[in-house]
């Protein structure tokens, strides 16, 4: 039993992977944008802004290069649904890139409606140009490899 009351082991369990080359780029671009949380007090907003400000002037391949999983430890797949011994604590995993055809079957498979299914985009990033390719160099292509090396293995992910 879980501190809730649950029985975990009753549930399925999943989630969802992305192309990690795509999902750095996405995520430098969210990195990049500022929003003022009202509910967060102002001193919050304005660590928030300072660091924001920071983060804005680096470079793709200087944000790739200064990924630090000490700090965001779920950052990766791995560390995100792997148990200490390295084994996965989900049963399944969905691949991104073929959301909008798998969820409704896998829904279908757990017995649940799915009908018309459609997703909502949020947390679009803006400013991208280009596919994801486009904005790698060797090195910074070769640190995603590293950092995501999980995914990009257990998934068949290419650059």
């Amino acid at each position: 039993m879980s501190a809730w009351g649950y029985d975990w082991a009753q549930y399925r369990h999943f989630c969802v992977v992305r192309n990690p080359f795509d999902r750095v780029v996405s995520l430098y671009h969210f990195s990049r944008r500022f929003a003022w949380h009202p509910s967060m007090g102002a001193l919050t907003n304005v660590r928030r802004y300072v660091s924001y400000r920071l983060r804005s002037r680096l470079s793709f391949d200087d944000f790739v290069l200064s990924l630090n999983l000490e700090s965001r430890p779920n950052l990766t797949l791995k560390n995100f649904i792997c148990g200490p011994n390295g084994e996965e604590l989900v049963e399944d995993i969905l691949r991104f890139e073929e959301l909008s055809e798998v969820l409704p079957l896998y829904l279908g498979s757990l017995g649940l409606p799915s009908g018309q299914l459609v997703l909502p985009r949020d947390n679009v990033s803006t400013g991208r140009v280009g596919g994801y390719r486009d904005y790698y160099t060797r090195a910074s292509r070769e640190r995603v490899e590293r950092l995501f090396a999980y995914e990009i293995q257990r998934f068949g992910y290419e650059f």
